[in-house]
């Protein structure tokens, strides 16, 4: 039992991508006390009706999505509190988690997270107007990805027929043997030709409207940079694991970063093992979904994790994570 104690948990938030119809509704419903949060007018937009009540192609889209699911992630951990289930030793989201994640570390109030990710959301379906794609690689080394996505672009650069434009990067280290790069539908494409020489098993295409966390999303990056200019962010009360660099940072580097993770990789396979380094050996997955918790077994399978994105699975988890406390 003692060695359990010393075993630390780290509270991991989901980003877009596994939205489900009426997210939310059974905790809303079940839990007066999260109310406010979905009747909250932050986001600039009804919550309620977005997250409750509208098709999955809506939710999907990123003006709505993001703030829907940092909605989610708010009452869960409100929740958690409530029940008495001690804080985290670290937090990390991926994408939009971040916000969640520092929202957890009590760095932003909650009407502020809502009011960052419906401005984020808007800022990225405007950037998303440009053709582009993503795409997930399967079955090659991030080396081999990285070296080949960097042949792309050099061939592109040399191929004086080729429009300057084209960018082609990497975008989402998701787990050993799956990296998920994104750009131009062209740039894209040569770098497809190149993996799948290399060796790659499939180059899956991705259902999202832009290339997020390239280089494309650099000029949204400064409008994102204006309205966090205007944002007030609080002491970090937990550290918080960055997308852009996979380590912690301090309240001053804060805004800094959640710029550069616009237009950067998003370091998730990174961000695990140096939890691990730490001695997390517990994670509690937070947000729709259970996307997360497959990437982290393949990453560091020594970690035990729980996921939550209803009501059954919170009333479980927190059985479970009340046990850890004992």
């Amino acid at each position: 039992m003692s060695n359990d104690k010393k075993q630390k948990t780290a509270w991991v938030f989901a980003g877009q991508g596994a939205q489900f119809a009426s997210m939310g509704s059974d905790i809303y419903d079940a839990w007066p006390c999260v109310r406010d949060i979905y009747d909250s007018d932050a986001a600039g937009f009804s919550l309620t009706e977005l997250s409750f009540n509208s098709s999955e192609d809506v939710l999907a889209d990123t003006r709505y999505t993001q703030a829907c699911i940092g909605a989610l992630q708010a009452a869960i951990v409100y929740l958690l509190h409530a029940a008495s289930v001690t804080q985290p030793d670290y937090t990390l989201g991926l994408s939009l988690g971040e916000y969640s994640a520092l929202h957890c570390a009590q760095a932003l109030d909650t009407p502020s997270l809502l009011q960052l990710l419906g401005k984020r959301g808007a800022i990225m379906a405007e950037a998303s107007r440009i053709p582009a794609k993503m795409v997930a690689v399967l079955g090659l080394s991030d080396e081999e990805v990285k070296l080949n996505v960097q042949k792309a672009q050099a061939q592109l650069k040399s191929d004086s027929l080729t429009d300057s434009n084209e960018v082609v990067a990497c975008a989402n280290y998701n787990c050993p043997g799956q990296l998920v790069i994104g750009g131009t539908q062209a740039a894209v494409d040569v770098a497809i030709e190149l993996l799948l020489a290399a060796g790659a098993k499939r180059c899956t295409p991705l259902k999202t409207s832009g290339a997020f966390h390239t280089p494309l999303m650099q000029e949204a990056s400064s409008e994102l940079a204006s309205v966090l200019a205007k944002t007030t962010f609080f002491s970090q009360h937990i550290p918080v694991v960055f997308n852009a660099i996979a380590n912690t940072a301090s309240d001053e580097e804060v805004k800094q970063l959640l710029v550069r993770q616009m237009y950067s990789a998003v370091l998730f396979t990174q961000s695990i093992r140096y939890l691990a380094s730490k001695d997390v050996r517990r994670i509690v997955e937070i947000g729709p979904g259970q996307v997360l918790k497959a990437l982290i077994k393949r990453i560091a399978p020594e970690i035990e994790v729980l996921s939550i994105s209803n009501k059954e699975q919170l009333e479980e988890a927190i059985e479970v994570m009340l046990t850890w406390q004992k």
